[in-house]
């Protein structure tokens, strides 16, 4: 069964992934999804610090956000997320997405195990 946790924000974020604080007994996750728009640390941080943390940098990061510009597409493959989806407005839509994001995923992607 894959369970989806959430957090507030970036530094809440970071805390989760290196299993700190309140997170301490959390297992890590094998697919991370970042929203840009975070407080605290913005997604583009969070995905920095990430890549550059040994315990981290293999996991796979998906860009998960409102923003289609162009620049933003690029600064997230830069530094290291293997995908961007830009989140669609309708409800629709977006459920659309989320199925075809979770049929890649399980049936189609190959991730590291979520503790290597």
């Amino acid at each position: 069964m894959n369970v989806i946790f959430t957090v507030r924000d970036g530094e809440a974020a970071l805390a989760y992934l290196r299993q700190a604080g309140p997170y301490t007994h959390m297992r890590r996750p094998g697919l991370v999804l970042l929203d840009i728009n975070m407080p605290k640390k913005n997604g583009f941080e969070v995905l920095q610090a990430m890549k550059a943390d040994p315990l981290l940098q293999s996991l796979p990061v998906v860009m998960l956000t409102t923003s289609d510009r162009e620049d933003d597409v690029v600064r997230s493959y830069t530094h290291g997320a293997c995908s961007y989806i830009r989140k669609p407005i309708s409800l629709e839509q977006f459920v659309q997405v989320v199925k075809d994001f979770e049929f890649y995923w399980t049936m189609v992607s190959r991730v590291p195990p979520a503790n290597s």
